[in-house]
């Protein structure tokens, strides 16, 4: 005659995971594991709790297609002394969450795995990343979800001359515009403007563009940009044992210098020249020729 062996079986019911018996004796699963009909993604437990004080019991958690178990919970459970089970944390989860803001065009909050979204910004805003992105069974979004970021307004065209954002639609914080002026014409002001912003939230160009001057005012096609011509600057006037009333390093467009002469010699020609549009000084540079102690026109 063989002794008789008697188990206690606890049954497991979870909503969106499978089914099985699990034996209080074994750590192991005494039946075959079935699919649960409910495919909700809400933990119930509906289990005997005979033994107290039994061990933390690990949850075979097999999820049904669809869903995922969420990141960071621990899928175990304990019976207490009160014969009760200790409370199971939501375990399971099908949905992605977007949280979107005004300037973009996905309007839904929560999406399905599986599930692609495609973005495109508002006008006045550029994407900064992908434009189609999946929620993945973990709940995640991959390619990460983009954003869509300001930009500013198409910086000003000027006459006669151009600037490098001609063929540009999009002009986010940061980027630079450089303007040049067609043959024969100097650039009088800054050669680039950037855009930025003043409050922080607004976008603007730094400053305002410059412009085109000189003899010539031919008219050029802003549709059709020519090639960038260079600013104008001047080559630093020398005047052999003469002096300037300036002490800068550069000279561009419209500036004017004065000349006087070293001791023991004489100024011979203008004393005062300027830079023109073709880059050379009118009138020409005076000569400081010996003659005289001190000689200064």
């Amino acid at each position: 005659m063989h002794p008789r062996y008697t188990r206690s079986f606890f049954l497991v019911f979870f909503p969106c995971i499978h089914v099985g018996l699990f034996a209080k004796s074994a750590s192991r699963w005494a039946g075959t594991p079935k699919l649960s009909p409910i495919l909700g993604c809400g933990v119930e437990l509906l289990a005997l709790c005979a033994a107290p004080q039994v061990a933390v019991l690990p949850l075979l958690l097999l999820t049904s297609h669809g869903y995922t178990l969420i990141p960071g919970v621990s899928p175990t459970t304990t019976c207490l002394k009160n014969f009760t089970w200790s409370a199971i944390p939501a375990l399971c989860q099908s949905e992605c969450s977007l949280l979107f803001a005004s300037e973009t065009s996905a309007k839904q909050e929560k999406y399905s795995v599986g599930q692609q979204v495609e973005f495109q910004c508002n006008p006045g805003y550029t994407l900064w990343g992908s434009q189609r992105t999946q929620c993945w069974s973990d709940g995640t979004w991959k390619p990460p979800v983009p954003y869509c970021d300001k930009v500013c307004v198409p910086p000003p065209l000027i006459t006669n001359g151009q600037h490098s954002g001609l063929r540009t639609e999009l002009f986010p914080y940061g980027t630079e515009v450089k303007y040049s002026c067609a043959a024969g014409l100097s650039l009088i002001g800054d050669e680039s403007i950037y855009c930025t912003s003043e409050d922080g939230v607004n976008l603007t160009w730094s400053g305002p563009a410059p412009v085109c001057r000189g003899e010539s005012q031919q008219s050029i096609p802003l549709t059709q940009p020519p090639a960038l011509y260079p600013v104008v600057r001047c080559p630093r006037p020398v005047v052999a044992q003469g002096r300037m009333d300036v002490s800068w390093h550069t000279f561009s467009y419209g500036t004017s210098v004065r000349f006087s002469c070293n001791e023991g010699f004489v100024l011979h020609g203008n004393a005062e020249s300027r830079c023109v549009a073709d880059g050379s000084w009118q009138p020409a540079l005076p000569e400081c020729q010996p003659g005289g102690s001190d000689f200064n026109n």
